[in-house]
């Protein structure tokens, strides 16, 4: 394992580890296997359950986004340890995903820039055909005093750091 995809893993892995984490990031990230990591480049599987699906029992759109925002998110990290925020995320969807199928999730950093990154993310049936590809474009903020995205997801979700007076 190369030393600049080391960010990438350990913040994958406490992205499953969080406590209170809900929603798709926890039907998601339960069943996400990683298969490869390398300088830009990200794969991971992951079965379709009965938890992920719509219900026409194919992979929910919802789902496919968060993957597209998390994997994306894990290839950036492989460039160093810094996360980004969010930009824009768009998703095409061209092909069921039923329950019971493996997806594969391929992502790829296809641009950096001095403020902005861009990742393809694509969601592969099992038998190679790409059912959904999503674009995600990230702010990359990496100012001193920022925490690195490693450290910030080991701290656990946001909600449960915020108080009455906390301000987002």
């Amino acid at each position: 394992m190369a030393d600049d995809t080391r960010s990438a893993r350990e913040f994958l892995e406490a992205l499953q580890n969080q406590e209170g984490l809900g929603g798709w990031d926890k039907a998601v990230l339960k069943d996400l296997q990683l298969v490869s990591v390398e300088r830009g480049r990200v794969v991971c599987s992951m079965p379709v359950t009965e938890a992920v699906t719509n219900p026409m029992r194919t992979l929910h759109g919802g789902c496919a986004a968060t993957l597209v925002d998390t994997i994306g998110t894990v290839a950036l990290m492989t460039l160093g340890d810094v996360a980004g925020v969010s930009s824009t995320l768009s998703v095409n969807y061209m092909a069921p995903i039923v329950v019971g199928q493996d997806v594969t999730v391929e992502a790829r950093v296809i641009r950096t820039g001095r403020y902005l990154s861009t990742t393809q993310v694509d969601l592969k049936l099992p038998n190679g055909t790409v059912a959904a590809t999503g674009l995600h474009v990230k702010f990359m903020h990496g100012q001193p005093g920022w925490r690195t995205a490693t450290e910030h997801a080991a701290e656990g979700p946001v909600w449960s750091r915020m108080t009455a007076t906390s301000k987002l």
